[in-house]
């Protein structure tokens, strides 16, 4: 599987976390002097790529907001905007980011490689064929979809009840994962974060 996103470099990493932040501060204070998105793959070709993307922001050590896209329809330079903004105003989980929380916020950006189909039918196969701390994971059934990027092994290290905590997040029984219907896809992704506060 690829492990290389576009060779994306730490300036890379830096300009999308930059990007990131002043795309939500631009919306809270109802700014739109964002510079257009062609410019700035332009200056930095490596974000002309589209990829998928999700942005979560942390708030003295809590989530406060991660929303993304899975498709990789969009260029960095114009997902990472659009997913910080999602991620600060309509993540249903919380009440939208204000101006007061600005300088509280810490953001991580992930950038996405294409997903692979676990090809394995019988759950204890589809255990075997994760690589936990590296794989993100979808899960498919009943028409809906949803994700855990690699880092939430950090929070959930057995794979096991990682899908089962990943069938809940689709609004399903625990063990929807196991279902023959269900579709599980890996990807590999790379992370950029901002330093929290006394590292």
């Amino acid at each position: 599987m690829a492990t290389d996103p576009l060779a994306l470099t730490a300036e890379d990493g830096r300009v999308l976390l930059a990007l990131a932040r002043r795309a939500i501060a631009a919306h809270v204070r109802k700014d739109r002097s964002l510079p257009p998105a062609d410019s700035l793959a332009e200056r930095r070709p490596a974000l002309a790529a589209a990829k998928g993307v999700f942005v979560t922001i942390e708030a003295h050590g809590d989530l406060r907001g991660c929303i993304g896209d899975l498709s990789g329809r969009r260029p960095l330079a114009e997902g990472v905007p659009r997913a910080a903004v999602e991620a600060a105003a309509h993540d249903l989980r919380f009440p939208p980011v204000t101006a007061s929380e600005l300088d509280d916020l810490v953001l991580t950006v992930t950038v996405l490689e294409p997903s692979q189909p676990i090809e394995a039918a019988d759950p204890a196969a589809r255990l075997a064929a994760l690589v936990p701390g590296q794989d993100g994971v979808i899960l498919e059934h009943g028409g809906r979809r949803s994700t855990f990027l690699p880092q939430v092994w950090r929070q959930i290290p057995d794979p096991e009840e990682f899908l089962r905590r990943l069938s809940i997040k689709l609004g399903g029984p625990p063990d929807v994962w196991r279902s023959p219907d269900a579709r599980l896809y890996r990807y590999r992704a790379v992370c950029f974060g901002e330093e929290k506060a006394g590292e």
